[in-house]
């Protein structure tokens, strides 16, 4: 039997997952974007998008970051939490953002096998965003 305090626990991270679900504020769509990253996950039934707007006059190199698509709570609420850290941030602060670092945050410090896809999808996108950057515009 779960104790409370891992009850209440599940409880507040489930929360938040569903809270980054639900009312995204990273969501949405860059008309102008200068890289733009899609996965599709046939088996989930996950799709999405990735797209940035880049100033490459800047250390920033991330101006703007939005993103869209379908998927579970879980893998919605990584994209959110991916494009939150995006904005503003240093292309080699990027590199060195570490998986645990987006799932801490939603409380995910263990993924099930049949979850890690619902995670995957979004890190993937990620990932292949930075290497467009460094590849594409020689960071």
């Amino acid at each position: 039997m779960l104790s409370l305090r891992v009850m209440n626990d599940l409880f507040f991270y489930q929360e938040i997952i569903e809270e980054k679900a639900k009312r995204p504020k990273h969501r949405g769509i860059l008309p102008h974007a200068e890289v733009i990253v899609q996965r599709k996950d046939v088996l989930a039934n996950d799709e999405f998008k990735l797209m940035l707007v880049l100033d490459r006059d800047s250390k920033n190199i991330i101006q703007a970051a939005k993103w869209q698509g379908k998927g579970c709570a879980i893998s919605r609420a990584v994209m959110e939490e991916i494009s939150s850290r995006l904005v503003g941030v240093s292309f080699r602060k990027l590199q060195q953002l570490k998986l645990v670092d987006i799932l801490q945050p939603l409380g995910l410090k263990k993924i099930t096998p049949s979850r890690f896809k619902c995670v995957n999808i979004g890190w993937q996108i990620f990932q292949t965003a930075l290497s467009k950057i460094e590849t594409d515009y020689l960071i």
